[in-house]
């Protein structure tokens, strides 16, 4: 009886550490080896060397140095190899910071890293890498699962998240809801308000995904979309004001709530460790959400530091106080309405 072939072992995760200090890379080329003994290890000291094969590389630990452009050889991996993982080894403070938010920004950081490296969490970030490569689950595949996570959320991050993984960042918060749901519920079937719904939010997403926001959450008729980087008030504002003009166009059945709010938030995991939800807390969001709350049909009320940012004068805007529960003062905010001219 002829004996069926065993399946070939999966081959070793290729990782290329990219150092400029041959000593420092020997360092941690060392612990890398003891901590992930079946991961084989390469070595740049320049990017691009002459004669690699990027395309044979799983992950690349970039181990960023003072006047070292690591943003950049994160683009040159990606060009040669969309595929790879890119993690780059950030000294804390401003180093930190600034790759959080290219992370945030661009995409092509997959992963930071703090020093002094703690070689068992890389040890785990590799063991999850070499797990989703052997699954070979195919590209296809992997990009209809992600369609189910934020914008900036990759599923190997998603396994490897626990409840309390966040970070604190600057962030726009918008949050839209639909006005009058339960009236218009009423009016329709449940299979057609259903179908209206997501054409709606299609019509949402691509606003702003058009703007440089990522949507977070979609919460019964409502939307959380949060927008990062230096103009990030301003594209919030004009994010909600497209999202005003073309609802009206679109769908003049629907008519919307908007809220804007800017400054610091909490994003990450909440939830057990059965079941995880990635989500954004803080002030400001709470802040953003009472806006959209009191914003009437087709109305968009903002803080402040967005008003500021929108282009716009301050004539255009009607300014309001608004009690905001848990907080001692009244908040200040701004309402706006179509038929201003546009910035």
């Amino acid at each position: 009886m002829a004996l069926s072939a065993s399946p070939a072992p999966p081959l070793p995760l290729r990782l290329l550490l990219v150092d400029a200090d041959d000593d420092a890379a020997s360092i941690l080329g060392l612990g890398i080896r003891k901590s992930s003994p079946a991961t084989v290890v390469l070595h740049d000291r320049e990017m691009p060397a002459a004669g690699r094969d990027y395309g044979g590389i799983d992950v690349a630990l970039i181990n960023h140095n003072l006047n070292d452009d690591s943003f950049s050889k994160c683009f040159q991996l990606k060009q040669r190899n969309p595929l790879l993982r890119t993690v780059v080894l950030s000294s804390p403070g401003e180093s930190l910071r600034h790759f959080t938010r290219l992370q945030q920004d661009t995409g092509l950081i997959d992963d930071i890293l703090e020093k002094p490296l703690h070689f068992h969490l890389l040890a785990q970030k590799l063991e999850i890498i070499a797990k989703l490569r052997n699954q070979r689950v195919s590209p296809a595949a992997l990009t209809r699962l992600e369609r189910h996570l934020p914008a900036g959320l990759s599923l190997d991050e998603l396994e490897a998240a626990h409840n309390g993984d966040a970070i604190r960042t600057e962030k726009t918060i918008l949050f839209a809801d639909i006005r009058r749901s339960t009236e218009l519920l009423r009016q329709h079937s449940l299979d057609e308000f259903f179908e209206r719904l997501n054409r709606h939010f299609a019509m949402l997403g691509d606003i702003v995904e058009r703007n440089r926001g990522e949507v977070i959450k979609y919460t019964g008729d409502g939307m959380l979309a949060l927008f990062g980087g230096f103009a990030r008030r301003y594209l919030g504002f004009r994010c909600a004001r497209e999202i005003l003009l073309e609802q009206q166009q679109y769908d003049p059945g629907f008519s919307i709530g908007l809220g804007l709010s800017d400054g610091l938030v909490m994003l990450g995991f909440i939830g057990t460790e059965q079941r995880l939800f990635y989500d954004v807390i803080g002030t400001n969001v709470n802040i953003a959400a009472r806006f959209c709350a009191d914003a009437g049909a087709d109305e968009l009320l903002m803080s402040q530091q967005v008003m500021q940012a929108s282009g716009l004068s301050t004539q255009e805007f009607e300014s309001r106080q608004l009690a905001v529960k848990g907080m001692v003062e009244p908040v200040s905010c701004y309402r706006y309405t179509l038929g201003t001219t546009p910035p």
